[in-house]
């Protein structure tokens, strides 16, 4: 008996940058995008939508549902901060925060999401990246401690 997997899992991955000194600029956030693109494709993963700002990086890919989540986002941050660091693309060492915020979406969400990574800029216009991140928290239900959200 030939067993078939079905599935269609969206996630929306935020990373913070170790240091605001060095900010992502639109250059750099470009090459960042790209390697993130090449890293989910070859995990048999999609890209949907990679925008950000100067301290953070939003990530919205179809999953594979084969591929743990951890891999993804270690495979991700080890191979950015590596070729950015290799290249020197950035003044600084590169490098990600410990942590991430990770959040699932269906198929009746992907236009609003994608959308909303689009517009980054204009979202930071209002509110910063620790206020955002705290939103996407307590949309979830998910807790936390405000000690954890201090260098945001």
């Amino acid at each position: 008996m030939k067993k078939e997997t079905h599935a269609q899992v969206y996630i929306h991955l935020i990373l913070a940058v170790r240091t605001s000194e060095y900010p992502l600029d639109r250059t750099l956030k470009g090459a960042v995008a790209e390697i993130v693109g090449s890293v989910l494709e070859g995990k048999n993963q999609v890209p949907i939508a990679i925008n950000g700002s100067p301290d953070h990086l939003h990530i919205l890919f179809s999953a594979n549902p084969d591929c743990p989540l951890a891999d993804t986002i270690r495979d991700i941050k080890r191979t950015t901060s590596f070729l950015i660091n290799k290249e020197r693309l950035f003044p600084g060492k590169f490098g990600w925060q410990k942590g991430y915020g990770a959040f699932s979406y269906g198929q009746s969400n992907l236009q609003a999401i994608t959308r909303y990574i689009e517009n980054q800029e204009e979202i930071h216009r209002k509110k910063t990246f620790r206020e955002e991140f705290i939103q996407f928290l307590n949309a979830f239900g998910i807790e936390y401690d405000e000690r954890e959200l201090a260098s945001l």
